[in-house]
């Protein structure tokens, strides 16, 4: 067996990474993620609405929710 140097590990490891990234992309995976993310904050923003709380309170959580939902990672 043969081992590997680091830069062909970094290249390999690359490789993966942008294979399954194409594959991602053939997919839409991004776009089916982001429906799927839509539905569920609906699905919370919803469910906050029936609590009773003051809505004070709600709208301190509603601003946190759109905070999670806008952010870039």
């Amino acid at each position: 067996k043969r081992l590997l140097n680091n830069s062909e590990l970094i290249n390999n490891s690359k490789k993966r990474i942008e294979s399954i990234i194409n594959i991602y992309d053939l997919l839409d995976v991004k776009q089916k993620v982001k429906v799927v993310q839509q539905q569920y904050f609906t699905k919370a923003l919803n469910s906050l609405n029936e609590l009773s709380v003051s809505e004070i309170k709600k709208e301190k959580l509603v601003l946190f929710a759109d905070n999670l939902m806008k952010r870039t990672y």
